[in-house]
């Protein structure tokens, strides 16, 4: 079974579809109700390719009509004897608990820190790259960057520079009671563009602004900020020196993204701090230098 998420709908079936042939099963996909066409459309181009290559019919199916039951009703199938859940807590939870064996992927909350030694406009360049492709809804995106104080200025200025609007407090304040609701992130933000998230928050910014930049501080329940974002909105953290951008993005992976991804921009060659922040993250991917979507 093969449970699909809103946020790519597209080619985590394709490559679920290839880890089923690859291990000579048969799969069936749950989709995400909002992205069900989307999913049943990658699924039937699959199951095409297969067939001409010579695959049995109906190796790989969707369920083209998706509800909570449904999906529910799949992972606990007398046939199905491993579940690939890729979505939200909820979902993964579910095939979790379903007495099944599962392979679960939930939330990410991915940090990307930029030391003092970092080549800047690469940095910036690296994560407007990752975070405005697919309008940030991919879960492996840039949630939240952490700058050490000797050059966020100078960050905070080249993100401007390339497109991207650090907000003004009242847009801020605007844009963090809009964000999350009853303590999840308000769905009405993900996949949109930043004009639009903007206006549904109550302010505006020029049509062609490629990401809205919140400067905070604290990691919290209550910081709106600090949460997986899945849209182009970037936290954005001034810190004192590495040792405390260690201890930042450490703290915003165990809050929402433990076992995803973490970004560090540093020199190539400083090797003990590339060591250091690989030892600190407890994450599957850990980048150096590199857009985390990409």
């Amino acid at each position: 079974a093969g449970v699909i998420p809103v946020t790519n709908p597209t080619s985590t079936t394709i490559f679920k579809a290839l880890l089923a042939l690859k291990t000579r099963n048969a799969i069936v996909f749950s989709p995400h109700p909002k992205a069900k066409r989307c999913t049943a459309t990658a699924a039937r181009l699959v199951m095409e390719a297969a067939a001409k290559a010579g695959a049995p019919e109906g190796l790989i199916g969707c369920i083209e009509e998706p509800t909570v039951a449904l999906s529910e009703h799949l992972m606990r199938h007398k046939d199905v004897d491993l579940i690939l859940a890729t979505g939200g807590p909820g979902m993964v939870k579910a095939a979790y608990a379903s007495g099944k064996p599962a392979i679960g992927v939930g939330a990410g909350n991915t940090p990307a820190l930029i030391d003092e030694t970092a080549d800047l406009e690469m940095a910036v360049s690296s994560i407007l790259l990752s975070k405005t492709f697919d309008n940030g809804m991919i879960c492996a995106s840039e949630q939240s960057v952490v700058v050490t104080e000797a050059v966020y200025e100078k960050v905070k200025d080249e993100f401007v520079l390339r497109g991207a609007r650090v907000l003004k407090a009242p847009e801020r304040a605007k844009l963090a009671a809009f964000l999350v609701k009853d303590g999840k992130l308000n769905a009405a933000v993900v996949g949109q563009s930043a004009a639009a998230i903007a206006r549904m928050a109550g302010f505006v910014v020029p049509d062609e602004t490629k990401v809205l930049i919140a400067e905070t501080e604290r990691v919290a329940v209550d910081e709106p900020l600090a949460y997986e974002k899945l849209s182009p909105i970037l936290a954005l953290y001034k810190v004192k020196d590495f040792a405390a951008g260690l201890d930042k993005a450490e703290a915003l992976v165990a809050f929402g993204g433990l076992g995803h991804t973490s970004v560090l921009y540093t020199a190539p060659g400083n090797e003990e701090r590339i060591a250091a922040f690989g030892g600190r993250m407890k994450t599957g991917r850990i980048l150096i230098n590199t857009p985390s979507s990409q």
